[in-house]
This record gives structure tokens, sequence and C-alpha cells, in this order.
């Protein structure tokens, strides 16, 4: 049986391979270097999810781009994330009022 899918991990940095890599954060919609979409994967024994015709290499694989946004993770804060909706700790506004 093969392998189970490749994981990326939440929050990776790959410097050594490219400066534009660093503080990196899941399955970027845009790669740091300019290729298609691509992680540092969790297990390096995995298949590849995503872009037919290439292949993934001991630490790294092509990905399908998070549809979710991990905005802060052991402090390192991902500059890709939208804005919350309300500021931290307070709760959303209430819904408006039914129309007379």
């Amino acid at each position: 049986t093969p392998p189970p899918p490749c994981r990326c991990d939440v929050q990776w940095d790959a410097h050594l391979y490219d400066t534009r890599c660093t503080n990196q954060f899941g399955c970027p919609a845009t790669s740091c270097d300019g290729d298609d979409p691509w992680c540092e994967v969790v297990s390096e024994d995995c298949t590849p999810t995503a872009t037919v015709g290439k292949v993934a290499s001991h630490w790294w694989s092509y990905c399908v781009p998070d549809s979710t946004c991990v905005k802060v993770h052991f402090g390192l804060v991902n500059p890709a994330c939208p804005p919350p909706p309300f500021p931290p700790g307070s709760a959303p506004p209430p819904p408006p009022p039914p129309p007379p």
C-alpha cells in the first residue's frame, strides 16, 4: 500500500533552501520561491497530494493551499491571515435587530 498523504507542518522554515522561505505556515497559496504551492511535511514517508507529474523530496511536498489560516503559532504571526473580525478576547458583535 502507498504511504499516507503528505501533511504540511503548521509552521515551517526553509531559509537554508531559500531566504524568502522563512516563517511559513501550512500550505501557502503563493509559494515562497515562486514555484507551485509546497510545504515542509510532518512525515517524510508520505504521498504528495497535489500537482500531478511532480514529486516530493524527503522533507517537502507540493500541496493544496490551506482553506483555513493559522494566525499565530508559537508566537509567530502569519501575515497572510486576515485580521480577526473583532478584537481577540471579545465577543462578536450582536446581530442586527429584525426589521420592523
